[in-house]
């Protein structure tokens, strides 16, 4: 996996799911890029009483929300933009989590929105 932006660098990720409460999946992850560490942790559920899927989502640098899950031929797509801190920037996050047959899928991407630096990242994880 790699992370693209002024330059490409290499990352190193893991991620753990675990049964939640009431037919939730809990996850876990971290990245290790640029000597610094990415985690995220939440929850993915089909929510009876709104009639939709929802994923919940917080991580290490202050960044947080609720993202609505749209089906998408055999695949759920989670999206969650938001403006943060990342790192005492003003920056724009969009992150999204696709639970496909196949394994799952984390993109992430930051915008700085005094410089428009950008960078940005898509994550295929696999059983093992």
């Amino acid at each position: 996996m790699q992370v693209v932006g002024a330059d490409t660098e290499t990352v190193t990720c893991r991620m753990s799911l675990s049964e939640g409460n009431d037919d939730k999946v809990n996850y876990s992850g971290r990245c290790a890029l640029a000597g610094a560490n990415l985690s995220i942790n939440g929850t993915l559920a089909y929510i009876d009483a709104n009639r939709r899927y929802e994923g919940a989502m917080t991580s290490n640098v202050n960044f947080s929300g609720v993202a609505i899950g749209q089906k998408v031929g055999d695949s759920i797509v989670f999206n969650l933009k938001e403006r943060g801190t990342l790192q005492d920037t003003n920056t724009m996050i969009a992150a999204g989590i696709t639970l496909s047959p196949g394994g799952i899928t984390v993109k992430f991407d930051a915008t700085d929105s005094v410089s428009g630096k950008s960078v940005s990242s898509l994550i295929p994880f696999q059983k093992l």
